[in-house]
C-alpha cells in the first residue's frame, strides 16, 4: 500500500510538472528575453515621442527625393495634381510608399483637416512611427545576438547618431528600407546553428521582400543572407519551395498589379529598373562608384 502511495504522489507531482509548462510556456524563455518583453512597450512609446519631436525639429530641404518619391505622388494620387519626375514616365518608380501617405491625405481630406500645415506634416509623421519601429527593432536584434547591455548601447549610439537624427524621420525611401531592413534582420536567422522557426522564417522573407518592393536596391542585402541561409539549411528545397519562392510570388503580384493600376498600365517596376540600371547601364549617367562603395559608404 505504501509503495502504490508513493508512485499515486510521484506520478501526481509529475502531471502537475507537466500541467505547469503547458499553462506557462514563458517559463522556458530566458530570464533576458522576459526583460525585454516587460520594457518593450514602455521603450517603444519613448521613442515614438523621440522620433515625433525629431520629425518637428528637421524642418530643413536635403534632397528632391524626400518629396518626389513619395509626398508629392501621393498628393497627385489623392488630390490630382503633384509633380511627376522622369523616373515615374519611365516606370522604375514604385507606388507602395507613396501608397502608405496617399492614405493619410485622403482621411485628412474625408475629415476637412487637409491644411498645408497638416499635408506637409502627416508623411513626417507617419514616418516618425515607422523610424521608431526601426529604433526599437535595433535595440531587439543587438539583444538578441549579444545581450540587453549591448542593445541598450547600441540604441543610444543610434539614437544619438546626427545623420540618423537628420534623415531617418524623411519622406525618403531609404529611410523606409532602412526600418524594414532592421525588422527582416531581427526575425532573420542570423546564426548557423540557430533553431529555426519557420513562422518566424516567413516573417523575415516579408519584411526583405516588402524593403525590396519600397526600394529594390535591397536586394543587395538579402541576396547573400538568402544564399547563405540556402547553404547552410539541411532543407534546402523546403526552404525555396515553402518559404522563398511563394513569398517572392506573392511580393512580386503585389508590385505588378498596384503598379500597373496606378501607372494604368502593365508596368512590372522591378523588371524595368534591372533593364534600366543594369542591362542598359543607364544610372550611370547620373554617377557612378567603385564596386567596394557599398560597404564603406557613411
Amino acid at each position: 500500500m505504501a509503495d502504490n502511495n508513493i508512485e499515486n504522489v510521484d506520478s501526481n507531482v509529475t502531471r502537475r510538472k507537466k500541467q505547469r509548462s503547458y499553462v506557462s510556456p514563458r517559463s522556458t524563455v530566458p530570464k533576458d528575453n522576459l526583460y525585454v518583453y516587460g520594457i518593450e512597450n514602455s521603450l517603444f512609446l519613448f521613442l515614438l515621442v523621440f522620433r515625433i519631436l525629431n520629425a518637428f525639429v528637421i524642418k530643413t530641404f536635403f534632397v528632391p527625393d524626400e518629396f518626389w518619391q513619395g509626398p508629392e505622388i501621393a498628393h497627385r494620387v489623392v488630390f490630382g495634381y503633384g509633380y511627376l519626375t522622369w523616373e515615374w514616365k519611365e516606370g522604375l518608380r514604385g507606388w507602395t510608399a507613396p501608397l502608405i501617405y496617399a492614405i493619410s491625405y485622403k482621411l485628412l481630406a474625408f475629415f476637412g483637416l487637409d491644411t498645408s500645415t497638416t499635408v506637409v506634416m502627416a508623411p513626417r509623421i507617419i514616418q516618425s512611427v515607422f523610424a521608431s519601429f526601426g529604433d526599437l527593432f535595433l535595440y531587439k536584434l543587438a539583444v538578441k545576438n549579444f545581450d540587453i547591455q549591448t542593445g541598450a548601447w547600441t540604441l543610444i549610439c543610434y539614437l544619438l547618431s546626427w545623420f540618423t537624427f537628420y534623415n531617418v524621420t524623411r519622406t525618403l525611401t531609404n529611410s523606409l528600407e532602412t526600418v524594414l531592413t532592421t525588422v527582416a534582420l531581427f526575425y532573420w536567422p542570423l546564426k548557423a546553428n540557430e533553431e529555426i522557426d519557420v513562422k518566424l522564417l516567413i516573417k523575415a522573407l516579408g519584411f526583405a521582400a516588402l524593403s525590396c518592393i519600397i526600394r529594390p536596391t535591397a536586394a543587395i542585402i538579402w541576396i547573400p543572407l538568402c544564399a547563405r541561409h540556402l547553404f547552410l539549411t539541411l532543407h534546402k528545397l523546403r526552404f525555396i519551395f515553402e518559404n522563398l519562392l511563394p513569398v517572392g510570388f506573392l511580393a512580386m503580384l503585389w508590385s505588378l498589379v498596384l503598379n500597373s493600376w496606378l501607372y494604368k498600365r502593365w508596368t512590372f517596376v522591378e523588371v524595368n529598373f534591372v533593364k534600366f540600371n543594369v542591362l542598359n547601364n543607364m544610372g550611370t549617367f547620373y554617377g557612378s562608384h567603385p564596386w567596394h562603395w557599398w560597404g564603406f559608404k557613411p
